[in-house]
C-alpha cells in the first residue's frame, strides 16, 4: 500500500513516469486489491492521454488476471468506455457487451447507471434512436437512480434537440 500511495504522489506532481513504474510494478506482484487499484490507475492514465487502445488493454489485463475482484464491474464499465472512446463503429458491438457485463457483474448504483447510459449512447451512436431513447427512459422508472434524474432528463433533452425535436427537447 506505500508503495501504491508513492505512485499517487508521484502522479499528482506529474511524474508520470515514476507513477507508470510503480503502478505496473504493483500490478506484476499481483498482491490483491492493491494490484486492481494498481491497474486501474494505468488505464486511467491511458485515457487521459487519449490513449484508448492502451487503456482497454489496461483493464483487459486487470479482469483477466483478477476476474472475482470487487472492482470487476467498475473495470468493464472503463473498458466499454475505452472502446466507445475509439468512435470505431467496428467495435461498438464490444462496447455494449462490456456494458452489459459491467451489469452482470453486481454493479454500485452509479456504476450501473454510467453503463446502462452508456448503453444507450452506443445505441444512438449506431442509428438506433427509438432503442437508445428506452434504454434513457427505463433510467426514470428505476428508484435506484432516482438521484441522476436530472442528469437522465438533461441526456433524454439532448436526444430530442440531436434528432431535431425541438419542442420535445425543451419538455
Amino acid at each position: 500500500q506505500a508503495r501504491y500511495w508513492h505512485a499517487q504522489s508521484f502522479k499528482a506532481q506529474g511524474s508520470s513516469f515514476e507513477a507508470r513504474e510503480l503502478y505496473r510494478s504493483l500490478f506484476n506482484d499481483r498482491q490483491g486489491e492493491v494490484a486492481v487499484l494498481a491497474g486501474q490507475r494505468l488505464g486511467e492514465m491511458a485515457l487521459a492521454e487519449e490513449d484508448y487502445v492502451a487503456a482497454g488493454q489496461e483493464y483487459r489485463a486487470v479482469l483477466e488476471a483478477f476476474p472475482e475482484s470487487p472492482l470487476r464491474a467498475e473495470m468493464w464499465l472503463r473498458l466499454g468506455e475505452s472502446i466507445l472512446a475509439r468512435a470505431d463503429s467496428s467495435a461498438f458491438p464490444e462496447a455494449l457487451d462490456a456494458f452489459g457485463q459491467a451489469l452482470d457483474a453486481g454493479p454500485s448504483p452509479e456504476v450501473g447507471y454510467k453503463a446502462r447510459l452508456s448503453q444507450g449512447k452506443v445505441l444512438s451512436a449506431q442509428g438506433e434512436e427509438d432503442e437508445a431513447l428506452a434504454v434513457y427512459t427505463s433510467l426514470l422508472r428505476e428508484q435506484r437512480f432516482r438521484r441522476f434524474e436530472g442528469q437522465t432528463r438533461l441526456l433524454i433533452g439532448q436526444h430530442y434537440q440531436e434528432l431535431g425535436q425541438f419542442d420535445r427537447a425543451l419538455e
